[in-house]
């Protein structure tokens, strides 16, 4: 095959058949460089010369925005790159990113910083228009939020593709990233994810999807992010299908984790701690999986809450986790795992739980629920019960951790052709009846269970 390039030769064929004729060269090989995509370097007012004398722009430290959206409307339809390089760029108005754009740094050494009295998002997108393909790393935003009185460092509308890499967000004075759909005719399809970044003291929440509209973003991917020391949530997501949250730290926010709504959730590898009130919260939730994640001394600045909650919802499976409050005489959580309202059909399995100050857990319909093998949440238990000759009952203490929803019984003497039955059964004990006396003593080997669900 002939290597098309664009060099072509300008002699004439001359007479020597013994060479090869530039005519013929020319028809073999002439082509065009392949299209690319455009790149414009944007330079921050203390970025070095070098790095100045080959940027496409270059800021002076006052409304650096000009410059930044100069280049990001110069970029063709089809998109391109911003780079940009070190040093810090004072913003003070919003930049509005568009479709198919990667907005780069240079890495920590890049940042965003809100100007005093700006009071405007840092990073934002047209709430009219669709936003894919979005890519945005490798930089720092401070919010600055002492001297602002508004303004999240990333407000993005309608995203789908969306690809938040290596970001620093400090100091919100609203939300650190902030995901919305704006127009109820824009339903976002396609994975989207919030991987590698740090998100830091800020007035609103963490991570914040629709928070007014429902199904904005389907398949959202928070991954091996840190969120702490927000006055809201650190993740808060409303309606958004498929998230997942794996190898985060969500530590000493107002509230940790806040999902509603969403259908098959996933959490993993995370650790959940120190937040002041819940630990995570999933409300109306179906089908969420939480495996192997941490929650710790949550409720922490006052007591009344748990390390993990659900509230209605149902069909969610919580296997292998570790929750508990080690704070000993201070400890403040009620519940290490709670059900409210009308959750039901959950699956527990495999927990290790301590520590908290009314019971390890709180099971709303222990009947639906599948409880099993939690360490701290004694499910299963057995062993000998007598009726005495003469007496027609005993009560049994069952050392379990709620009301057994079934207790087997397996006679091992002869009953006399007595009827036996469970005539009541409690938070403590339950008991065995006869229909009547008997001569002998009757002994019964019995086997309680708490949770077997549907």
């Amino acid at each position: 095959m002939a290597i098309k390039h664009a060099f072509v030769s300008s002699l004439s064929d001359g007479n020597d058949s013994t060479l090869v004729k530039p005519s013929d060269w020319n028809a073999a090989h002439i082509g065009e460089f392949p299209a690319q995509s455009a790149t414009f370097v944007v330079a921050a007012s203390n970025a070095n010369s070098k790095v100045k004398e080959y940027a496409d722009y270059i800021c002076d430290g006052v409304d650096d925005q000009v410059q930044i959206q100069a280049a990001i409307d110069a970029l063709p339809s089809t998109g391109g790159s911003i780079l940009l390089s070190n040093g810090q760029f004072n913003i003070s108005s919003t930049i509005l990113i568009k479709s198919y754009v990667t907005f780069a740094g240079v890495g920590p050494s890049t940042i965003l910083y809100l100007s005093n009295n700006s009071n405007v998002d840092v990073l934002s997108s047209n709430p009219a228009l669709a936003l894919d393909y979005i890519n945005i790393r490798d930089l720092r935003i401070n919010g600055n939020k002492d001297n602002n009185s508004a303004g999240s460092g990333i407000y993005l509308y309608n995203p789908a593709r969306l690809f938040i890499d290596n970001v620093a967000i400090i100091n919100p004075k609203a939300d650190g990233i902030r995901l919305e759909r704006e127009s109820n005719s824009l339903n976002r399809y396609g994975e989207s994810l919030i991987h590698n970044s740090y998100l830091a003291n800020g007035d609103g929440n963490g991570i914040s999807v629709n928070l007014d509209n429902d199904f904005t973003i389907y398949g959202l991917d928070i991954i091996s992010t840190r969120v702490e020391v927000f006055a809201g949530y650190g993740i808060k997501t409303y309606g958004s299908g498929k998230v997942l949250i794996d190898d985060c730290w969500i530590s000493s926010n107002a509230n940790g984790v806040y999902i509603n709504g969403s259908s098959r959730p996933s959490m993993s590898s995370s650790k959940i701690e120190y937040n002041s009130v819940f630990g995570a919260q999933f409300q109306s939730v179906y089908y969420a999986r939480i495996i192997g994640s941490l929650f710790r001394d949550n409720s922490y600045i006052s007591s009344g809450y748990s390390n993990l909650n659900f509230i209605a919802g149902g069909k969610n499976e919580v296997i292998g986790n570790h929750l508990f409050d080690d704070r000993g005489g201070s400890a403040k959580v009620d519940y290490n795992i709670e059900e409210t309202s009308t959750a039901s059909s959950n699956i527990y399995m495999g927990n290790l739980m301590y520590g908290a100050t009314v019971a390890n857990m709180l099971i709303v319909d222990p009947a639906s629920a599948l409880v099993r093998a939690n360490m701290g949440y004694v499910t299963e238990n057995s062993g000998t019960a007598t009726i005495t000759a003469g007496q027609t009952s005993v009560n049994v203490t069952h050392n379990l951790a709620a009301t057994p929803t079934r207790v087997q019984l397996t006679p091992t003497t002869d009953t006399g052709g007595k009827r036996y039955w469970i005539s009541a059964k409690g938070a403590s004990t339950f008991t065995i009846t006869i229909d009547s006396t008997y001569t002998s003593d009757i002994i019964f080997d019995w086997r309680a269970i708490v949770g077997e669900g549907n």
